[in-house]
């Protein structure tokens, strides 16, 4: 019933708010080729090539087996949470849906990494939370400690799912034409999915903004909010922040300053959960494999929370000042030196692999 109810009041806003409606799509558009799809895509298209070429298999071999100690993984899922901490939301849930398709891992085995490789980029949160929202980017360092520490201790709540054999081990790998091309083909039908989703919820934001169903929630949580000598002003950021990460994060610029201590556990808050758009990005991938949901939902839920722990628990150590934001988001440089050192270590892996008879 909800459904139905669902889809003809999504028609009727679009019919008696159409300019609303367009003007979201159109911010969410925006969003994707200026920012999302630009960050995206190359590593969509890297974590095609790492899976098709054989590299997460050598990764493994190299670290893996702090990941098979700590969370009773196959080593080759190794490679699948590297990319899954630098490639940004959701690198790490098509990385590993390609590892499943490889016949790398099995079913189980790709539900149990979906529960915490989902993770946000550091030029994501030092770039924009750090340096446009908080004007510090050793706050935003802090922040992406704080992500990446809360997304390991997440992982331990799927240890009992582990199964850590590895399936497939001498699996042959494709040449480098067939990978260039499997891979980009993977990588423009996730982006696809990608720039729909964040579309999709950037017009629901903007209906919810014009219906005043946010000012509705605000006037609700005030109290509870006051209560704990927080200003109500930030229940908005928020709010738009658990539908869509980058528009919640955009009203941050706009509704004034607030202090470390309560932006802090906050924002990792909302860069933990990832917001709605980010989950049904990741059903996106998930779906047509046939691989359950359930750890991809829950592992947010269990990431953010931890995340705002954490973010309490240090932000009496911070300093007691209001931020000076720049009012403008950006992405910095800061994705050049991480790639960087990302392919000098594919490099080397892929030289030294060579005298251990890899399969590559």
């Amino acid at each position: 019933m909800f459904k139905k109810v669902f889809s003809v009041l999504f028609f009727l806003l679009l019919i008696f708010y159409a300019e609303i409606a367009k003007q979201g799509a159109f911010s969410g558009l925006k969003l994707c080729f200026n920012v999302a799809l630009p960050a995206l895509f190359p590593f969509f298209v890297a974590s095609g090539l790492l899976v098709h070429t054989g590299v997460i298999n050598s990764i493994g071999n190299y670290i893996g087996f702090i990941v098979n100690k700590a969370y009773g993984l196959p080593k080759n899922c190794a490679g699948v949470i590297i990319l899954g901490m630098l490639g940004g939301y959701p690198v790490g849930v098509s990385a590993a849906c390609e590892l499943y398709k490889s016949k790398g891992i099995t079913k189980k085995q790709a539900e149990q990494l979906l529960g915490f490789c989902n993770n946000t980029g550091p030029a994501f949160i030092i770039g924009v939370c750090g340096v446009s929202i908080l004007g510090d980017i050793k706050i935003g360092i802090l922040l992406y400690v704080i992500h990446i520490i809360s997304a390991f201790i997440t992982g331990k709540f799927f240890y009992f799912k582990c199964e850590s054999k590895e399936i497939n081990k001498n699996k042959t790998t494709s040449d480098l034409p067939s990978a260039i091309v499997s891979s980009c083909e993977q990588a423009a039908h996730t982006s696809i999915k990608v720039a729909a989703f964040l579309t999709f919820f950037s017009v629901i934001v903007s209906l919810f903004h014009e219906l005043g169903i946010f000012l509705l929630i605000q006037n609700f949580f005030s109290p509870i909010f006051n209560l704990f000598n927080i200003p109500s002003e930030i229940i908005l950021p928020i709010c738009c922040g658990l539908m869509e990460i980058t528009c919640g994060l955009n009203e941050f610029l706009k509704h004034g300053n607030f202090s470390y201590d309560i932006l802090v556990p906050v924002l990792s808050f909302i860069l933990a959960f990832g917001g709605l758009s980010v989950i049904f990005q990741s059903l996106g991938i998930v779906k047509p494999l046939n691989i359950s949901v359930k750890n991809c939902i829950f592992g947010k839920i269990i990431h953010s929370i931890i995340a705002l722990l954490i973010g309490i628990a240090v932000s009496p150590f911070l300093p007691k000042v209001i931020p000076t934001v720049s009012y403008s988001m950006f992405m910095p440089s800061l994705t050049i030196p991480y790639a960087t050192a990302f392919v000098f270590f594919i490099l080397y892996i892929l030289t030294t692999g060579k005298r251990d008879k890899n399969t590559l």
